[in-house]
């Protein structure tokens, strides 16, 4: 029988380093991808500083909050919304819509 030359290195164990490294290359830039439109589109995460709204959030909590459901449908009622402080891009602003 004629061995596969294409799938094999001249030892015989496989795809060699470069092909492998290829591959960890690739998966690791599909998952910054991945990461970077589920962060941007999809959900956002943040942290609670401050004690303006500790009966529901405590400082130092972590949130999860959803990107989607605001733009298909209206505030309600005791969501929680989070807003930027203006002039401060990299320290967000923690309130409730009451």
């Amino acid at each position: 029988m004629q061995q596969d030359q294409t799938s094999t290195t001249t030892t015989g164990r496989g795809p060699g380093i470069l092909a492998r490294s290829r591959g960890l290359v690739g998966s690791g830039l599909l998952a910054v991808a991945l990461y970077w439109v589920v962060n941007t589109f999809v959900v956002g995460t943040y942290r609670v500083e401050g004690r303006s709204m500790d009966d529901t959030l405590h400082n130092g909590q972590r949130l999860l909050v959803d990107k989607l459901t605001t733009r298909l449908d209206a505030y309600h009622r005791g969501d929680i919304v989070v807003l930027h402080a203006p002039g401060m891009p990299s320290r967000r602003r923690r309130t409730s819509s009451e």
